[in-house]
């Protein structure tokens, strides 16, 4: 998403159409776009953590709603 610039881009690639498939939708930059994203989003951050090598954090939110 980080070549978009803003939601409103997304109509023009077929977003809808990529969600209508039930599937899963990973999306980065997904903050471009965020009032785009459907209800119940989950939202995957991964952080790293450079004062120890190689070590990642990953925090999930969100879901549930339908």
């Amino acid at each position: 998403m980080y070549r978009l610039s803003g939601s409103e881009d997304l109509f023009d690639i077929g977003w809808e159409d990529y969600l209508s498939r039930g599937g899963v939708c990973a999306v980065e930059w997904s903050e471009q776009v965020a009032d785009a994203l459907p209800e119940g989003t989950v939202y995957v951050t991964l952080t790293r953590h450079p004062e120890h090598d190689g070590w990642r954090s990953i925090t999930v939110e969100g879901g549930a709603a339908r």
